[in-house]
């Protein structure tokens, strides 16, 4: 029977409509483009075509940024690079602008101010991340670290986002692996909702939502796909997509800055899991996964104390199965035609 299902986390409502759902192995398995090398600005040796890099990572690397107590602001280097960090060329925010506010027929604009930049995986063109070793994945997640304490340090920000898309199907324009990372001078409205229903709970006297709910999960069993000592996987009670999955923290933090590197071990280690895990299931499907972290400040939200205390990072990882359609962007309702509970358990077999 489908069920109207709310999202402790955010408040927003999904439709579960399980009886339309396809089995596994009848899902339309997405092959990806062959890799096309030829001209790609990501790979060695084209270093030139892309914006002068902001950093750069070699696989020597590793040690020394995660011994960092400090955001590094060292130029790039010169020694051959495993990650490698640049402005995107066709950004979506500018840094170059003004936060200022403007007015324009009583309607309110601001410049489109922030930073944007790409994190390039591998020199490796053909390997996704979950493809890389855990060492390779652990070095960048060890520059991502590095890149949002760099970020968080400049008081015009206010929230930093970090997002995979993977294949055409997620967003992906360019086929080399790369991370993406945007900086805004606001809250969006996505985090401002986690931000809203995490300080709720907590003045309630209920301490963290996510660790709550966490806790729940485990004891319930259902929707759990793996878990261990550092991290817990499970598939939301209201997954807004199918095999929808949230990779969070056993230990609580508030920001992935603050990571020591075996809280990223474990992030790096997952993450590879369930990527390689969803694909064996459904084949090579696109997929979108981002990082939720705490915001500067959260001034107006959650603030001070109470976001370290209330807020919870994690990670949440969509599978592109099914195309949003009219109903979903008529009535603002995610439509999720396999059930988490169902998700988890093909996940876990």
């Amino acid at each position: 029977m489908p069920e109207l299902r709310e999202d402790p986390w955010t408040g927003r409502w999904v439709l579960i409509a399980s009886e339309r759902s396809q089995r596994p192995h009848d899902a339309p398995r997405q092959r990806p483009d062959p890799p096309r090398r030829g001209n790609c600005p990501f790979c060695p040796g084209h270093e030139g075509e892309t914006p002068p890099e902001v950093f750069r990572a070699g696989a020597d690397d590793l040690a020394r940024l995660d011994a960092s107590r400090k955001p590094s602001r060292e130029p790039a280097g010169e020694a051959a690079w495993q990650v490698r960090v640049v402005p995107n060329r066709y950004p979506m925010v500018r840094s170059e602008m003004g936060p200022e506010t403007l007015a324009w027929g009583g309607r309110a604009r601001v410049p489109a101010f922030g930073v944007h930049e790409v994190i390039v995986d591998s020199p490796d063109h053909g390997s996704a991340f979950h493809q890389l070793s855990l060492e390779a994945r652990r070095l960048v997640l060890a520059v991502v670290r590095q890149r949002l304490a760099v970020h968080y340090q400049d008081r015009r920000l206010e929230q930093v986002v970090l997002f995979k898309n993977w294949g055409r199907e997620a967003g992906a324009s360019l086929e080399h692996p790369h991370l993406q990372l945007i900086g805004l001078p606001w809250v969006p409205p996505r985090v401002r909702r986690e931000l809203v229903r995490s300080g709720e709970h907590l003045r309630t006297g209920g301490g963290c939502l996510l660790c709550r709910i966490v806790e729940e999960e485990l004891q319930e069993g259902a929707r759990v796909v793996a878990a261990d000592d550092a991290m817990v996987l499970l598939a939301p009670f209201a997954s807004g997509s199918p095999y929808e999955v949230w990779l969070v923290p056993r230990l609580h933090r508030a920001r992935f800055e603050a990571t020591a590197p075996d809280e990223r071990d474990a992030l790096a280690r997952w993450i590879g899991w369930l990527t390689g895990r969803v694909e064996g299931l459904l084949g090579p499907v696109a997929h979108n996964w981002v990082l939720h972290t705490a915001p500067r400040r959260g001034r107006g939200f959650l603030e001070g104390q109470e976001l370290e205390a209330g807020y919870h990072w994690h990670v949440e990882f969509r599978p592109r199965v099914t195309v949003p359609a009219g109903f979903e962007w008529g009535a603002g309702v995610d439509v999720n035609v396999v059930a988490p509970e169902q998700a988890a358990e093909w996940l876990r077999a």
